[in-house]
């Protein structure tokens, strides 16, 4: 149950908008990295083609 109120500046009221705020913070964190390891998920097969290819030329 909330007891929250627009504009009330009450501890209770502050703490619960923080974990909000912090909720969306992190979900925003989330939604980032799973569009990081979709992003890495589609490119490694191009990464792993130039690291062969680098470790061929090393040898």
């Amino acid at each position: 149950m909330s007891f929250e109120r627009e504009g009330c500046w009450c501890t209770l009221c502050l703490s619960n908008h923080a974990v909000e705020v912090s909720s969306k913070v992190y979900i925003a964190r989330l939604r980032t990295l799973s569009l990081l390891i979709s992003d890495l998920k589609s490119a490694t097969p191009i990464v792993m083609r130039q690291f062969f290819l680098i470790a061929q030329h090393s040898r």
